[in-house]
């Protein structure tokens, strides 16, 4: 692993995006090579990649049941792609990202044996999620089961009416 990244999020620059297949199922990615640079100003040469398959590419639904961007499109965004999945073939023809700074999430993969640290999303700088959200999101992407939330509190009974004051001589006892 580079001296002085651990896992986390960190400032990045973009140097770079190459459309890929994986060898395994074929499936359509945009490799995004990054400069990243820690809080000490060292950097580090590397690259993520944002996959477009038909999981990734579906929107998704907030909790109140409006629509909300795909996992693809949010990641293109976060690294300053402004525009449709269909104008995503711009990319590395007519739209040229390098020089774009980004946030990216670093996360300890073990391959073989090997730890290495990863590039596992690109994030949107000004959507800062919880840690709790970040935990959830790393999980899930690692395909742990989700962990069973709280069950809410019941409603707090509504607060009873004021009353009028009791005169002194009306008290019962």
């Amino acid at each position: 692993m580079p001296e002085g990244f651990y896992p986390g999020e960190y400032s990045a620059r973009i140097t770079g995006t190459e459309w890929i297949r994986s060898s395994k199922k074929g499936s359509l990615g945009l490799t995004v090579y990054v400069d990243v640079q820690n809080a000490e100003g060292a950097t580090w040469a590397t690259s993520g990649t944002i996959w477009l398959t038909p999981k990734t590419v579906a929107p998704g639904t907030h909790k109140d049941g409006t629509p909300s961007r795909s996992m693809a499109m949010r990641q293109l965004n976060s690294i300053g792609f402004v525009g449709t999945l269909d104008e995503t073939k711009t990319i590395g023809v007519e739209v040229n990202l390098a020089d774009n700074p980004c946030t990216v999430l670093l996360k300890e993969e073990t391959y073989q044996d090997e730890t290495r640290l990863k590039v596992t999303m690109f994030v949107d700088a000004d959507a800062k999620p919880s840690q709790e959200d970040v935990f959830a999101e790393l999980d899930r992407l690692s395909g742990k089961p989700a962990k069973a939330k709280a069950a809410p509190l019941p409603a707090a009974a509504p607060a009873p009416a004021p009353r009028e004051p009791i005169p002194n001589d009306e008290v019962p006892f």
